[in-house]
């Protein structure tokens, strides 16, 4: 019996570490990026949608960090409400003076329940 109660007893140990490690490696958020415009010149104003789902089953906040050309970076909140998604508009002007080429830009997604999602999007400048 002692040997039962063991092997239940370490079975909810591995489904509890299985269970924070889906939420810490941001399995419960989930961003996906569109942009208005995927060529653009200095000077330009781009908009990029951030689609922000909460897997999760409570509503919470989730802070979004907009790295763009020129190390930019604009910030924005939103709450989510669990099993949601939400669109979530980050905007941002081309520096002047950018050389063209192609850029990365990156959305980093912190909840406040701890998930965390990282999504990148290039835009080329043309002009």
């Amino acid at each position: 019996m002692r040997s039962k109660f063991s092997f239940i007893a370490f079975l909810l140990l591995v489904v509890l570490a299985l269970s924070v490690s889906f939420v810490q490696s941001g399995g419960c958020l989930n961003v996906s990026l569109s942009a208005d415009k995927e060529t653009a010149c200095p000077g330009d104003v781009v908009t990029v949608t951030a689609q922000v789902t909460n897997n999760g089953d409570s509503a919470t906040r989730v802070d979004l960090t907009l790295t763009g050309p020129g190390a930019q970076e604009k910030r924005v909140s939103a709450k989510v409400m669990g099993g949601s998604t939400v669109p979530v508009k980050l905007q941002f002007v081309i520096p002047k003076g950018i050389p063209p080429g192609s850029y990365t830009l990156e959305v980093d997604a912190t909840s406040k329940n701890g998930c965390t999602d990282r999504e990148f999007f290039t835009i080329t400048i043309a002009c």
